[in-house]
């Protein structure tokens, strides 16, 4: 009768305790959403463009393009690859250093014109 309460007992503090290591593990899966934003240099000089979230600083040849794959929330911002200190203004407004993507469909156009240097237009298709 002792070795059967024995028994009875063990198997509850065996569950009881499987049943605490079960309930203590926590699983949370993250929903991250990337999206394709293409960038484009139709100007005549390298440029640097650099990303938030740990990615790493890219350049984009004179009249060439790239497209990457970026978290939502990523800021781009860019620079002359001629002279670091030039940044590009984005949408020709002169206190407009960066750009946050929130979505699908982005093309960035970096080009020069002479109101504002060098700039990048922001368009969008959706």
């Amino acid at each position: 009768m002792k070795r059967m309460l024995k028994n009875k007992w063990l198997s509850v503090g065996v569950c009881l305790f499987l049943a605490l290591i079960i309930s203590s593990c926590t699983i949370t899966v993250e929903s991250v959403e990337y999206f394709n934003v293409t960038i484009q240099n139709t100007t005549m000089t390298h440029m640097v463009v650099s990303f938030t979230e740990g990615y790493l600083d890219r350049v984009i040849n004179a009249s060439d393009q790239q497209t990457f794959s970026l978290r939502k929330g990523t800021i781009i911002s860019a620079i002359t690859n001629t002279n670091p200190a030039t940044h590009f203004v984005f949408n020709s407004d002169p206190t407009q250093f960066n750009f946050e993507l929130d979505g699908v469909g982005y093309t960035l156009v970096a080009e020069w014109n002479i109101a504002v240097g060098y700039n990048i237009r922001v368009t969008r298709v959706l």
